[in-house]
């Protein structure tokens, strides 16, 4: 039996205060029901007809990319960083002072955090930053992942995860993510893309440092998902079996010789 994600969509969404529902799955299909009302009926409703579309829907980046090429900018993380006002600058521009800096690719299609580090960078070190990397100023507090969905003209949250890191080196390998009750004040930047219909956002200490032009494809509908990765200590993890359930999710972490197995969810 197959679970869609429905969709709810007037027939003619022209301005970005068209209403939305999202009801979420983890389906990879899904059901727009678009309502086309019938021509010279006084009211549209009574009279309508529904036409059943079924599309595939966005769970990567590059999807999101081909799909949404007016809005590239926004997976360009030197502009984003740039936008919201960071301290930051391209490889061999030197940083204002010497300290700690979050290095990254300026374009990161691949997820998982790949090449993400925290470096210690001062005016001289010019060099260290790779060509196609930049540096920001490094944010400190809690990281969240949170799910939007826009509807009646604005954003409205679905959820919420907080991550919690595993160790302080490797930036990608997440320990937990756990779902939390948070106020999420949103900038007046990404009204612009209203038309997504979903995003997910990344943040450290409220900061946005990601922006995603398609919701997570991790297993938000639970209340929490524990990564399991290829090198962890078995033994460590094998008392999840009696709390948790796997759910294989296979993906590997460009760069290291680190692939993600999947999730124990509860």
């Amino acid at each position: 039996m197959l679970t869609a994600n429905f969709i709810h969509l007037p027939f003619k969404q022209t301005s970005k205060n068209a209403s939305c529902y999202f009801s979420w799955g983890l389906a990879q299909l899904v059901e727009q029901r678009v309502l086309i009302p019938q021509v010279g009926g006084s009211s549209p409703l009574p009279l309508a007809k529904f036409l059943i579309i079924y599309t595939i829907m966005i769970t990567t980046d590059v999807e999101a990319w081909n799909k949404y090429p007016f809005h590239r900018q926004w997976f360009n993380k030197l502009w984003l960083s740039q936008r919201f006002n960071y301290v930051c600058g391209p490889s061999a521009v030197p940083v204002p002072t010497a300290g700690e800096y979050i290095v990254r690719p300026i374009y990161n299609l691949h997820g998982m955090g790949a090449g993400a580090q925290i470096q210690y960078l001062t005016e001289a070190d010019v060099d260290l930053v790779p060509p196609g990397y930049f540096w920001c100023e490094r944010f400190h507090g809690e990281q969240l992942t949170i799910e939007l969905f826009w509807q009646s003209g604005r954003w409205n949250v679905m959820s919420v995860f907080q991550g919690q890191h595993a160790n302080s080196t490797e930036l990608f390998r997440f320990q937990r993510w756990l779902k939390v009750r948070r106020t999420v004040d949103l900038p007046k930047d990404i009204d612009e893309l209203w038309d997504c219909g979903s995003i997910n956002i990344e943040t450290v200490g409220g900061r946005i440092v990601e922006v995603h032009l398609r919701g997570s494809p991790d297993p938000v509908e639970y209340e929490e998902f524990i990564p399991v990765w290829s090198d962890d200590d078995l033994n460590s993890i094998e008392h999840l079996e009696s709390t948790h359930r796997f759910i294989s999710s296979p993906d590997p972490v460009l760069g290291t010789t680190v692939s993600r197995l999947g999730f124990y969810v509860k």
